[in-house]
């Protein structure tokens, strides 16, 4: 993504310090695109309990990095999920679930935090941006180093 990005600006700048600027910057993100897949990685490989609970699929690229992310999803939650779920709890191994920003839960995370009193956390989207954020300058990396601190939470509890 960042090169085909990199590849339009350029077709479009010919002032040679702005080409200058935009490959040291198209540089720097990789190493720190780099840096964040590794750190998914490392913690993956670090975890004793591997297993997340999310609200939606949007999470389901986490398991690219080898965690168990357990989707309960309002359309595809299924008695199997939910017994998993609780049995996770029951030993401990669950104490959140993560949700996107602004979501509306659904009744079977509602009775999971009710009744089992687990917490939700939100991970973050960059297309969910709050103003604030946007005012102080946060970017995708600092959205990622956020919810890389949320999966930590749970997965080194």
């Amino acid at each position: 993504l960042t090169q085909n990005i990199k590849k339009g600006f350029e077709e479009y700048i010919n002032n040679p310090y702005l080409k200058n600027e935009i490959e040291t910057n198209y540089e720097m993100l990789k190493i720190d695109i780099s840096e964040l897949d590794a750190e998914l990685k490392l913690i993956a490989d670090n975890a004793e309990n591997k297993t997340i609970v999310v609200s939606s699929d949007l999470f389901l690229f986490l398991e690219k990095y080898e965690f168990n992310v357990i989707s309960l999803q309002e359309d595809k939650i299924t008695d199997k999920k939910i017994a998993e779920v609780k049995d996770l709890i029951n030993k401990k191994k669950i104490d959140y679930i993560f949700i996107k920003p602004d979501e509306k839960l659904n009744q079977t995370i509602n009775s999971f935090v009710k009744d089992y009193k687990l917490e939700t956390l939100t991970y973050k989207t960059a297309v969910n941006l709050l103003e604030e954020e946007r005012y102080e300058k946060i970017n995708f990396i600092d959205i990622m180093n956020y919810n890389i601190d949320l999966l930590k939470r749970e997965l080194y509890q």
